[in-house]
């Protein structure tokens, strides 16, 4: 189901068109991987160790379209995004090796809003902010601009980053209201001991709160930050754990909301001594 739903995400049978473009883009590494694993499993004399580096890869990709990856159907897979001129946005970046994570990721935060919120609309309109929400009770109007920080990048790019999303949420909604920004830390594929966090989190968590005590970053009264970890509840069962911390401008008024996002996620992955299993 994982690999129908990249090709209709692409309208390419086999990523063949996106391949031959471009090799390692990463929804074709993604649907090789899917394809490597089902093999596996089929022989069922699957490498344990390979097997399991593959499922963390596939667990990434179900925890990123969990909110909201439907069956394919239909002639146009992307129907769900109401707004034409989004539908036409996403498709136009998802095709950049360099966009693809940071779509999958506005994707993400998107449905995952929407099960708790009256409405949220992708905006995907240069220079401002990716969403625009607006809660139930009281009913109020929330910016909120989606940023990904890369493995390889120095973690004071955080700054610029935030900083970047406040004049975003500023063309949004204008002077006298914050929003939220969405920070998505990449990590890499290593386990951790449980209640321990990745040490590029940390240093990342420090940049936020540095500049949350800013002025360069004044539209913003949260920055909701996410990061996923691994971790081993026994020999043979993988955990991965979708992490959100939420930290606030201590002085950013009255206009600040905090509504519950409840952003974070929690996948069991089984693996026996002959591969992974359900």
């Amino acid at each position: 189901m994982q690999r129908s739903v990249l090709e209709a995400m692409f309208e390419d049978r086999g990523l063949s068109a996106l391949r031959a473009k471009y090799p390692h883009h990463p929804a074709v590494l993604q649907f090789d991987a899917l394809d490597q694993l089902s093999q596996q499993l089929a022989r069922r004399n699957a490498n344990t160790t390979g097997a399991e580096d593959m499922f963390r890869g596939v667990a990434r990709f179900q925890a990123d379209r969990s909110s909201w990856a439907s069956d394919p159907k239909g002639d146009d897979y992307w129907s769900f995004v109401e707004d034409r001129r989004a539908r036409a946005q996403i498709r136009s970046r998802i095709g950049n090796p360099n966009d693809f994570g940071d779509v999958i990721t506005e994707l993400y935060v998107w449905g995952r809003l929407r099960e708790h919120v009256k409405s949220c609309q992708l905006i995907e309109t240069p220079g401002k902010a990716d969403l625009l929400v607006t809660t139930a009770s009281p009913s109020v109007e929330i910016a909120g601009e989606v940023k990904r920080i890369h493995r390889q990048s120095d973690s004071r790019r955080v700054r610029k980053s935030i900083a970047k999303g406040s004049k975003q949420i500023y063309a949004t909604l204008g002077d006298s209201n914050v929003g939220d920004v969405f920070l998505h830390i990449e990590t890499g594929d290593n386990e951790i001991q449980f209640g321990t966090r990745p040490h590029f989190v940390s240093e990342c968590l420090v940049q936020v709160r540095r500049e949350l005590g800013s002025n360069s970053s004044s539209h913003v009264g949260r920055v909701i930050v996410l990061w996923d970890e691994f971790f081993r509840m026994s020999h043979d069962l993988l955990a991965l754990r979708r992490n959100v911390e939420a930290i606030a401008r201590t002085n950013s008024g009255p206009q600040e909301i905090q509504p519950p996002w409840e952003l974070g996620m929690t996948m069991m992955m089984l693996f026996s001594a002959s591969g992974p299993g359900g």
